[in-house]
């Protein structure tokens, strides 16, 4: 199973003076476009954390999942939410042959949990001996960053702050971050995607 962003997050989409205010770094400087590149870059890498934490996509855009088989016969839960829409599911035979599914062959199963999509007969459609199958969909929760939640935007620009002041490179979720994310995670069961 492999997840891809089909579409990156924008650097204008991202809250970079709000991490420069936060920082109390100083403006009007030569460098001041090198510095915020680095914090965007910072930025992404707290988003990308939060998210796998959470199993949620915290500003909407595309994502492809990719899967040789199916968790279960008549459901596949999707790693990112929550759900916006689902634009195409597609099989490939070994061969790249490509064969469209259409998507009223299956539904979507939205909840407080992952969304997933639940076949509407007996099960989901046969992807081919050494195939896989393709589905690209649209999740996040705010389509601008004004609109994400402030707990999330909060935990994100917090984890943000460590990691430009963290030089020596840990890796351990600070308390209050994990507090602030604890509403949004998804309790997995057996690793279940």
């Amino acid at each position: 199973m492999y997840l891809t962003e089909l579409s990156e997050i924008a650097a204008g989409d991202l809250p970079v003076g709000q991490l420069r205010r936060q920082l109390r770094l100083g403006t009007g400087f030569a460098d001041d476009a090198a510095e915020d590149a680095a914090l965007a870059r910072t930025l992404r890498q707290a988003l990308a954390q939060v998210e796998a934490l959470t199993g949620r996509a915290v500003l909407r855009r595309a994502f492809r999942l990719s899967v040789d088989g199916w968790r279960m016969a008549g459901r596949q839960a999707l790693p990112r939410g929550p759900l916006v829409s689902v634009a195409s599911m597609t099989l490939f035979a070994p061969d790249g042959a490509a064969e469209e599914v259409a998507l009223d062959r299956v539904h979507v199963a939205r909840g407080p949990g992952q969304p997933a999509l639940v076949a509407r007969g007996f099960g989901l459609p046969a992807i081919p001996a050494g195939g896989h199958c393709e589905i690209v969909f649209e999740a996040g929760l705010a389509a601008s960053w004004s609109e994400v939640p402030g707990d999330m935007a909060a935990a994100v620009l917090a984890l943000a702050v460590q990691r430009h002041d963290d030089v020596r490179g840990l890796t351990a979720l600070p308390r209050g971050v994990a507090e602030l994310l604890a509403p949004y995670r998804v309790l997995r069961l057996a690793g279940a995607w």
